[in-house]
């Protein structure tokens, strides 16, 4: 660059005043506004988490996915997609014998989830509106697992 009679080499770190061409910008209306004329978006809080709540129950196929996943885990070192991937076919293929087995678990956990929430809400909630809840969770839940237990039974 020229800057009179001399002539300059290296970075210029300060672009000279011109006038330019009106260029469109994609500026957002908020960077254009300043900040005390901004809206602000509330912070969402997390919820609280009840530490002694029963976790839900697992289904046949989460059984079968922590196994399998547990197995291939040393084989495909990140690479999860692809293991879950190979886990969903693998699923898909077995018989239902197979099937049968981790499906049983799952029944099983189906029913020791729903005596701990039993325990759970009759020890949280107080007088007689806790049991009546408690006896009909429990009622709702006996009626799931038979149906489930007698379809995978046919």
């Amino acid at each position: 660059m020229k800057l009179g009679s001399q002539e300059l080499k290296g970075v210029l770190y300060h672009i000279p005043q011109t006038p330019r061409e009106s260029q469109p910008t994609m500026e957002t209306p908020s960077a254009i506004l300043p900040s005390s004329q901004r809206r602000h978006r509330k912070k969402s809080k997390l919820a609280v988490v009840d530490t002694q709540k029963p976790k839900c129950y697992r289904s046949g196929y989460n059984f079968f996915f922590a196994d399998q996943y547990a197995r291939l885990k040393p084989d495909y070192h990140a690479q999860e997609r692809s293991i879950t991937k190979k886990i969903g076919h693998m699923w898909s293929n077995l018989t239902e014998s197979e099937k049968q087995v981790y499906q049983d678990k799952g029944v099983k956990d189906v029913e020791i989830y729903g005596i701990e929430m039993l325990e759970y809400k009759s020890s949280h909630e107080s007088g007689a509106a806790a049991s009546t809840v408690a006896q009909s969770l429990f009622s709702l839940l006996l009626s799931f697992v038979f149906v489930v237990t007698l379809s995978f039974s046919l």
